[in-house]
């Protein structure tokens, strides 16, 4: 007898392997510390958020300063 898997089974196989790998990460992840696993760059990201805001909101307060400038206005 000749054993024919077919592409439904093994994607079957493997999607049942991704769902018993990430069940078993649900204990790991409940009892380990998460600033211990998330990298520096990750954890930085706050602040760089407040300074490119702040920069964004500098650029576009110049910006609608020099546009909305009278037209024969000199500097």
């Amino acid at each position: 007898m000749t054993c024919q898997t077919s592409a439904g089974d093994v994607f079957a196989c493997l999607l049942l392997a991704i769902g018993l790998f990430a069940g078993s990460l649900i204990p790991f992840f409940l009892l380990v510390e998460a600033e211990h696993l998330t990298p520096g760059w990750v954890r930085e990201l706050p602040a760089k958020a407040r300074e490119m805001r702040r920069d964004a909101a500098l650029s576009a307060a110049a910006l609608l300063l020099i546009l909305t400038a009278p037209k024969g206005a000199t500097s």
